[in-house]
């Protein structure tokens, strides 16, 4: 069985998250969706995938060719790091910003009211920030769907907060 891809309609294996024809994390009823982690390697993937595809970003890969003196293969490697760096910042800089977001809106609930838990997991879902492991009505393990860096989230002093 494989994936199909939303933009391209390009066929990747199960367990792809990125799109094997066109690079992109754009899956139908996507297996992708309930992992809850990726990590540095994905990045890796998607950059070569641009590479392979040539679909690369023109101002990385022209900064990149210039300092690897026009030499095609050194401009390659420049690429991916290049793009692998650029892919970590802007997960870091969502779940920053989903972070930041959550705290603006605290939500105060009695830890042991499922109601409100389930409120809580709800806000989390719409931010792009996913329960990871639950390790007990006060305190969750939170990703967000685009980087590699886990959260706690932890009720105290009647308030969730991220740590």
């Amino acid at each position: 069985m494989s994936k199909i891809c939303d933009i391209c309609g390009g066929s990747s294996p199960d367990e792809a998250k990125f799109c094997r024809k066109c690079g992109k994390q754009n899956f139908s009823n996507s297996n992708a969706e309930n992992n809850l982690e990726i990590n540095e390697d994905d990045f890796y993937e998607q950059a070569w995938l641009e590479v392979e595809n040539s679909t690369q970003i023109k101002k990385l890969w022209a900064k990149a060719f210039v300092q690897c003196d026009g030499d095609e293969e050194k401009t390659k490697v420049m690429y991916l790091k290049f793009r692998v760096e650029n892919l970590k910042k802007e997960a870091e800089e969502k779940l920053n910003l989903s972070q930041q977001q959550f705290k603006k809106q605290p939500i105060n609930v009695e830890s042991e009211d499922i109601q409100v838990q389930n409120l809580l997991e709800s806000f989390l879902k719409k931010n792009g920030i996913h329960v990871s492991k639950k390790i007990s009505n006060i305190e969750y393990i939170v990703s967000h769907q685009s980087t590699p860096i886990d959260s706690t989230i932890k009720y105290i002093n009647g308030t969730w907060r991220i740590k």
